[in-house]
């Protein structure tokens, strides 16, 4: 107060024209809004943070609201006199002032900078995301835009979604709030600011193309982040689910721009996983018997779905079936079938098959494919590994019953050769239901202990566990034979 009152009461030095007289005032008043101006920053700021000062300044760097410090409803003499302020400032680009004030000066230009920036949302309110932005501090401008909606919410979210690229709460928030963006809304904002401001309202072909141009640049920032993590890709993938009526109908072209963007930008990834997947099948036909081949195969393929997740949850809410995953499932699923049949590498056919379900269960048309053959491909697996570790039974049917006799017929024996049995029935079991199969050949080893081991109680131990599994028709009736026969048996040795 004391600097504005001496400034004031300056005397007129000798010689001083009228026109001088009121230069030097005008100057002097300058001066003491710029002084004003930072000595209230000054106080209402915690000390700036350098790496997110630059990064959100950055971010506001094109928008010439923020550039002047002046709020939406700003008028022709406001914006002079922020120019005029903010000239004494020494870190200041002149040509950055000059330009920020043509472009909000016309019109055509202004509307950009509108779109950029906080529309709806009062002065005072903007003056706080000023702050904010100056002092580098995200936590405060994440407060402001916790308290926004609407295009301001999404444009303060994009700008600390630069700060942490990785916080997947903002990108979240995006994904939420930019499909239900309303644009009818935001231009009557706008319009609103305008009037207050004595600026003519946007012809409506401009602000249409206006809109376009940030509606890319915010889905281009999403699509980025969401490419950059599983996380951020799983993100986009819900949020096409929670959309999916709108996706459908292409009536959100919002979460188009998302999409399309996104598959700009996975799209040089995509194809070279493509390549190396394909490359590996290839070589796999040649020569079968490398399994390093199938293990890269497996992992790229692994990695090749979650960055094509959201590409297929696309077309998965438009009832189809993604191209390119398609013609992939049906490339590896002719060499699982190939492995298997042509060279009997059921293992080998297996691992395939449970790489494939995850991978493409976001595939409408593959999922039948999936349901008929991964139990048809398990059952051929489980089937041989069966019949071994049955014969081993068979072979060793004493050592057998003894290790019964210690442990038990349960899941997870401390026998490991009655755990490996058990495991691969259960298994089996649970792939192919109605196969007789398994149980035939756990009765043969009922048969022996009762026959061999002369074990019936051992026998009946095992009846009633393979009992207590949904049994098919066929086998249960033999069972329940075999119960009342070994039952009879144990109670004549009594």
């Amino acid at each position: 107060m004391f600097f504005k009152r001496i400034i004031g009461k300056r005397p007129v030095e000798p010689g001083e024209t009228a026109a001088e007289q009121a230069t030097r005032e005008a100057s002097s008043q300058r001066l003491n809004r710029l002084v004003s101006r930072q000595r209230s920053e000054a106080s209402s700021q915690s000390t700036p943070d350098g790496a997110n000062a630059a990064s959100l300044a950055d971010c506001f760097s094109d928008c010439a609201f923020v550039v002047l410090g002046v709020p939406l409803t700003a008028d022709a003499a406001a914006i002079h006199r922020a120019v005029d302020d903010l000239s004494f400032a020494e870190d200041v680009d002149p040509q950055t002032l000059s330009r920020a004030q043509a472009e909000l000066l016309s019109p055509r230009d202004r509307m950009a900078h509108e779109l950029g920036w906080l529309p709806g949302y009062s002065a005072e309110f903007q003056q706080r995301a000023c702050q904010a932005i100056a002092a580098g501090n995200s936590d405060a401008l994440d407060a402001v835009r916790f308290s926004a909606a609407g295009l301001a919410r999404l444009n303060l979210a994009c700008a600390l979604l630069t700060v942490k690229p990785r916080d997947e709460a903002f990108l979240v928030g995006l994904l939420n709030d930019f499909p239900r963006w309303d644009v009818h809304g935001t231009d009557a904002q706008i319009t609103e600011a305008r009037h207050a401001a004595g600026i003519r309202p946007a012809e409506p072909a401009h602000f249409d193309a206006a809109v376009a141009v940030r509606r890319t640049a915010i889905a281009a920032q999403i699509a980025d982040c969401a490419a950059a993590t599983r996380e951020g890709r799983q993100a986009l993938g819900r949020a096409i689910d929670t959309h999916a009526e709108a996706v459908r109908s292409a009536a959100n072209p919002q979460l188009e721009a998302v999409i399309a963007a996104y598959a700009r930008t996975v799209d040089p990834r995509l194809q070279a996983m493509q390549a190396k997947i394909d490359d590996a099948v290839a070589a796999l036909k040649v020569n079968p018997r490398q399994p390093a081949l199938l293990t890269t195969i497996i992992t790229t393929l692994d990695l090749w779905s979650q960055f094509r997740l959201p590409l297929q949850k696309l077309e998965e809410a438009r009832g189809l079936d993604d191209p390119a995953s398609a013609k992939l499932f049906g490339d590896l699923r002719d060499l699982g079938i190939g492995l298997a049949n042509g060279h009997e590498l059921h293992g080998e056919t297996l691992r395939l098959a449970r790489a494939l379900k995850p991978a493409f269960a976001a595939v409408p048309g593959v999922r039948p494919m999936l349901e008929r053959d991964l139990p048809t491909i398990i059952g051929n697996v489980l089937i041989d590994q069966m019949a071994a570790l049955t014969s081993d039974a068979l072979a060793n049917i004493r050592k057998f019953a003894a290790e019964m006799r210690d442990h038990g017929f349960v899941s997870g024996s401390g026998s490991p050769r009655i755990a490996r049995l058990i495991d691969c029935f259960e298994q089996f079991h649970e792939a192919q239901p109605d196969a007789d199969a398994p149980f035939v050949m756990m009765r043969n080893i009922v048969i022996a202990l009762n026959n061999k081991a002369s074990a019936p109680a051992l026998a009946l131990q095992m009846v009633e566990w393979l009992l207590d599994n949904r049994v098919p028709d066929a086998i249960n009736a033999q069972l329940v034979q075999d119960m009342c026969q070994l039952q009879r048996a144990i109670n004549q040795a009594r």
